[in-house]
């Protein structure tokens, strides 16, 4: 009897996901434990007005949050070849927010009117908005 390799099957490894499928699969997951953390409410927060610092306390803002049902999920970071990739996909750079919100900060229509105040390098989704015009 021959002990040679010759007669046994070999498995055929299976396919390699595609680097495309993979990020993909990763921001549809991040996307919903976004929707998950927000309850369906719009995560957007209205920076109404600042009380100026004293010799005892900062700044602070007074903010607002919105009451809107959320359907969209808002990438943080965007542009192009960076929205829905690495940092990008994670869901603390997301939020999840109204139409309403989601037209105001991106500009579709009238121009943009929710500004973010970045509160560190990245911004987060509790970071919060300043309206313009």
């Amino acid at each position: 009897m021959d002990m040679t390799t010759t007669g046994l099957r070999h498995h055929k490894p299976a396919p390699q996901r595609s680097k495309r499928s993979r990020q993909t699969a990763l921001d549809r997951k991040e996307s919903a434990k976004v929707r998950k953390r927000s309850g369906g409410r719009c995560e957007v927060a209205e920076e109404l007005m600042r009380f100026p610092a004293t010799r005892t306390s900062q700044a602070r803002p007074v903010l607002m949050r919105c009451c809107n049902c959320a359907v969209h999920v808002h990438h943080l970071i965007a542009g192009r070849g960076k929205r829905g990739v690495g940092i990008s996909a994670l869901q603390i750079h997301k939020q999840h927010v109204c139409e309403i919100c989601h037209s105001g900060i991106t500009g579709e229509v009238g121009g943009k009117r929710l500004i973010l105040v970045q509160s560190g390098p990245l911004p987060v989704y509790m970071d919060c908005y300043r309206r313009v015009r």
